[in-house]
């Protein structure tokens, strides 16, 4: 049997206005900040920069994440 190695990164969406609020988010539908798309933005460049590619992403139905 071929062994294959399994990478998983786990990510947590930018900062969200329930961030700025100091409130626990939980199912809050709390959008990102202008900050935290910035936050995003950089991270996405420098994986694509890097060649990063991913098989399979699965992410939270909150606008914050889907951003």
């Amino acid at each position: 049997m071929d062994e294959k190695e399994i990478f998983i990164t786990f990510m947590r969406h930018g900062r969200s206005r329930a961030d700025d609020e100091q409130v626990h988010e939980g199912r809050y539908d709390s959008p990102l900040t202008d900050v935290g798309r910035g936050q995003v933005d950089r991270r996405a460049r420098q994986w694509l920069d890097a060649g990063v590619r991913y098989d399979q992403i699965v992410a939270s139905t909150l606008a914050r994440a889907r951003e």
